[in-house]
């Protein structure tokens, strides 16, 4: 998984694009979210979380987004699962008419 972002918040400025990657997790703590190990602060919210991601292409389906992190855990970041909802609007608004 990658995450991207422009995170504003200390040690950040919001100038830059930051990215984490790694394996993503299911929230241990209360929701049915998904987590990921990622340093950015506040400012990369709505930031897109990519499955399938390639570097070289810049391809790859989106399956989240930064959402939030619990105080006690700043080293994570959480966001919701994209899953046959998500699929049924991206489905929908793909076979829309667009006159």
């Amino acid at each position: 998984m990658y995450s991207f972002g422009y995170p504003a918040a200390a040690p950040f400025d919001g100038s830059d694009l930051i990215y984490c990657s790694g394996r993503a997790f299911d929230d241990p703590v209360s929701t049915r979210d998904l987590g990921l190990r990622c340093d950015m602060t506040g400012g990369a919210s709505g930031g897109p979380w990519f499955q399938g991601f390639e570097e070289s292409t810049g391809l790859g389906w989106l399956n989240s987004v930064n959402s939030f992190k619990y105080d006690g855990a700043p080293q994570f970041m959480f966001g919701p699962f994209f899953g046959d909802e998500a699929m049924a609007v991206y489905r929908a608004a793909q076979n829309a008419d667009a006159a």
